[in-house]
Parts: C-alpha cells; structure tokens; sequence
C-alpha cells in the first residue's frame, strides 16, 4: 500500500497539501489555526483529497493527478533509499544527513508538481524565450 492509498507520505505533509488546495476565502473555515492544519499530516493523501472532493473544491482529475504525482515520487523515494547507506560510507556523511537533504529536494519537487496541477491557469504564469504567458 504506498502513501496515496492509505498511508502517510513521508515527503511532504498532508498540511501542506490542504494549504495549495484551500480557497483563500475558506481557509479560515477549512484551516482555522495551527492545530486544524497539524492534524491532516497524520492523514492519508486519500483522506485529505476526499474532504476536498466531497465539498466541491478539487475536481476528481486534479485528485487523480495528484495521487499519480504521490505514486510517482514515492517509487523514486523508495528506490533512491536503498542506495543511502553506500552514499553515506562513499561521502563520509551520516545517512541521517543524506536522507534529510535527498527528503527536502524530493519534497520540494512534489510540491511543485501539486503546485502545477492545483493552479488555475489564470492564476499561472510561464515565462518563455519570447514573453511571459
């Protein structure tokens, strides 16, 4: 079972997720403080994508892109960890540290990735060789 289906993704809490995906005119509602926010990082990406879809806010396309994005980096994750601990003897560095590093950069990435799937396109921008669109 990977972390889109039913467990927690260990690259990016599932706060953050529901942070992109709330409408900054219910994130008071939806988001209330600290405590609200802290407490989706212990649910599933199908739990948190569920309130969403079930209050209309996240269409099932973009709830499917996202999972396949969970899907995707977690099988990198899991591949590229098993490869730590020679890492670490090559490098001289912990595998704490190794881990730590390689965990920012993958998390960062998904949440470009969630970034680029949630964004409506009149609120994007890309910046090309000829203007920006």
């Amino acid at each position: 079972m990977s972390a889109a289906q039913g467990q927690v993704n260990p690259l990016l809490p599932g706060s953050v997720l529901a942070s992109i995906l709330v409408a900054p005119v219910d994130r008071h509602s939806l988001l209330p403080d600290v405590a609200a926010a802290s407490a989706l990082d212990a649910q599933s990406r199908d739990g948190i994508l569920e309130i969403f879809r079930l209050s209309e806010r996240l269409p099932q396309m973009q709830a499917d892109r996202v999972l396949e994005a969970d899907r995707k980096y977690l099988a990198a994750w899991s591949k590229l960890e098993a490869h730590f601990p020679s890492v670490a003897k090559a490098t001289g560095c912990e595998i704490t540290a190794i881990s730590g590093i390689a965990r920012g950069l993958f998390g960062a990435r998904l949440l470009l990735e969630y970034l680029e799937i949630t964004t409506p396109p009149r609120l994007s921008f890309e910046t090309t060789a000829g203007a920006t669109v």
